[in-house]
């Protein structure tokens, strides 16, 4: 038997499967997924959109999407588009996290998800419609003529790290006419392409778009049930006076910052960073950097960090020049855990109880102030992210490419992480993401392990935790669902969290392909745990750890009168020891009995009667530790 782990994608489904200690990406045909087109999705209109707005833009008209962006890592829900340029809330989101190698940082991406969060169609998988849209505000073209030479240019990509779309899926772009008509003026199927930010430029001439409420959007058609069929748009500029042949501007812009200040981790208890902060910080860390000329240049930059909660400045990490290509990338390096030339090392404030450190990118690029006015092309020139220094361990970064999940009944996900001193878990911080079926109000096993059984066997495994829970949906893109512990555990050393689905819905669990923690994930099936060897990404998973650290017992030194008798035993059993929980567990992780008591009971009597024999879990809690034991039960 073997374990499948679905990405989903709308080729259909990527299925990765777990056989043999292994995990192998296969493509399913889209003929198998592909079913029924459906109007449930209605365009909206112009005249619907806002009709007491009446702004009107003059040219040129210029958006980058990088003046909407928070710090990269951790900014939470993805942006919506300025609302100074773009009508809001019709789905298009700005992140710099599903594009691959986009002009400058950030773009808009076009997929099957609303400005809610959630799919336009949560009945049907399978349907497939208008989606997502991004409008341009009014631009006044009144004064202009064909001789005006205005045109609109700019780059798109068609999946990145999102997932591709299907030949008759597209992306289009319509002009707003004189009698308040879309026409469309060029539309890019979906299909077999490079994975490369391709270049469009659109003469905006005729008459018929030469008036004072001209507006072009960009319409995106696919799949409407979920995060499908992805498309990317960035670097959109129109003005007048440009040629055919315009495909070059005077900009040197950051587009992604490639590694992070921590070896392991985007972001780790401050507790545990404090243990050993050098064995925890990357030597190194990257900038991404495009050139949109036809001629190199050469320029300056230096890379800060900040402590975000104070403002203090840190340090310097690199402070240099460089050069870069015509229409080339190029990659930046900023020293991070050691001092590059004569600057010593930076020193960090390891007293606070938090941290927030900002690693900023900062070019000097000379690029002048009249380029093409008002636009200032300076605002791609720095770039930074955030490091969290708290309470939880983060390997993600915070925004989820794909969904991955089961599809298997019982089958379990474990996510390893380790601890550098003993501390608390307290909760579990989950993003599941809402695609293909509405599992809200489903349950599940939240699942919390000392270790795993990598024999086979699974009855080895120390069971720290097995908590059924509710699937639940946050209220917008890439938000956690900060999930409270039926008890504080107490830890040190390495651990593992990680889920457990009780049927044949798949759970949709966010998965970030931008970090990959791969090598961490553990899989299930058939009480056998396999690592995962090819599937490399991270989950949306993260323990959560309490500041007051519990008074602990190591599992060698639990009180010896812990003890369950008769055992075997055919429907009924005595706990010896001084507890306040039992909870007992078939090999599946369901759980068959559980009873609390007010105060310390022993010795406690427990029946199972009307459970068929077999091997169960025992789990005994107390105030300050946990044990678990083995029954027999004989019929």
């Amino acid at each position: 038997m073997s374990l499948r782990v679905v990405i989903v994608t709308t080729w259909g489904w990527i299925v990765a499967t777990a056989a043999s200690a292994q995990l192998q990406l296969i493509p399913i045909s889209p003929q198998q997924v592909r079913l029924q087109h459906t109007n449930s999705f209605h365009r909206l209109e112009v005249s619907e959109e806002s009709k007491e707005d009446t702004t009107r833009l003059a040219l040129p008209f210029f958006d980058d999407f990088s003046t909407n962006g928070k710090p990269w890592l951790h900014k939470g829900s993805p942006e919506e588009p300025d609302t100074s340029r773009w009508v809001p809330r019709q789905g298009t989101y700005i992140n710099n996290t599903l594009a691959i190698d986009p002009p400058s940082f950030n773009v808009a991406t076009f997929d099957g998800i609303a400005a809610s969060g959630r799919p336009y169609e949560f009945v049907n998988r399978f349907a497939v419609g208008l989606t997502d849209q991004l409008t341009s505000k009014r631009i006044d073209l009144d004064t202009m003529r064909p001789e005006s030479n205005v045109y609109l240019s700019f780059f798109w990509q068609a999946q990145g790290l999102g997932e591709p779309p299907d030949e008759e899926d597209y992306l289009a772009v319509e002009f707003l006419d004189q009698n308040n008509r879309w026409v469309e003026r060029w539309r890019q199927q979906g299909g077999s392409h490079s994975s490369s930010f391709r270049y469009v430029l659109l003469p905006v001439t005729e008459p018929r778009f030469l008036h004072k409420d001209f507006r072009f959007r960009f319409v995106r058609y696919g799949r409407q049930s979920g995060p499908f069929d992805t498309w990317h748009v960035d670097y959109v500029y129109m003005n007048k006076n440009r040629h055919p042949s315009d495909n070059a501007l005077l900009d040197i812009a950051a587009n992604g910052i490639r590694g992070r200040f921590l070896k392991r981790y985007t972001a780790m208890p401050m507790r545990q960073f404090v243990q050993n902060p050098q064995a925890e910080i990357a030597d190194s860390v990257f900038l991404s950097v495009s050139n949109l000329d036809r001629r190199f240049n050469v320029f300056a930059y230096d890379v800060l960090l900040t402590e975000k909660l104070t403002g203090n400045l840190l340090g310097l990490l690199a402070d240099t020049t460089a050069i870069v290509g015509e229409f080339r990338r190029n990659l930046l390096v900023g020293a991070v855990n050691r001092g590059m030339g004569r600057r010593p090392p930076i020193v960090l404030p390891l007293n606070q109880p938090k941290m927030i450190l900002e690693t900023k990118f900062r070019l000097n690029t000379g690029e002048p102030d009249n380029l093409i006015p008002p636009i200032n092309f300076r605002n791609n020139d720095t770039l930074s992210y955030l490091t969290v220094l708290d309470d939880y361990y983060a390997y993600d970064d915070g925004s989820a490419e794909f969904a991955i999940s089961f599809n298997q009944r019982f089958g379990r996900l474990a996510y390893r992480y380790e601890l550098n001193a003993q501390a608390t878990l307290s909760h579990i911080d989950i993003y599941f993401v809402p695609v293909l079926t509405n599992l809200q109000g489903e349950t599940y096993n939240l699942r919390v392990w000392k270790r795993l059984d990598e024999q086979g066997g699974g009855a080895r495994d120390s069971i720290l935790l097995v908590q059924n829970t509710f699937v639940s949906y946050s209220d917008s893109l890439n938000k956690f669902i900060r999930v409270p512990l039926s008890r504080k555990i107490p830890l040190q050393g390495t651990f593992f969290i990680g889920v457990e689905q009780l049927s044949d819905k798949p759970l949709t669990l966010g998965f970030d392909r931008n970090t990959d923690s791969g090598s961490e994930i553990w899989v299930n099936v058939a009480n056998r745990w396999e690592p995962n060897t090819r599937l490399k990404g991270s989950l949306m998973l993260r323990p959560v750890f309490e500041e007051k650290l519990l008074t602990s017992l190591a599992e060698s030194h639990l009180p010896s009168q812990w003890s369950i008798y008769p055992n075997p035993t055919s429907d009924s059993f005595f706990v010896e020891g001084e507890v306040t929980h039992i909870r007992v567990l078939d090999l599946q992780g369901k759980v068959v009995l559980e009873k609390q008591f007010t105060q310390d009971h022993t010795p406690a009597f427990i029946s199972l009667e009307g459970a068929p024999a077999g091997l169960y879990l025992v789990q005994l809690i107390g105030q300050r530790c946990a044990k678990t034991l083995k029954l027999v039960l004989c019929k």
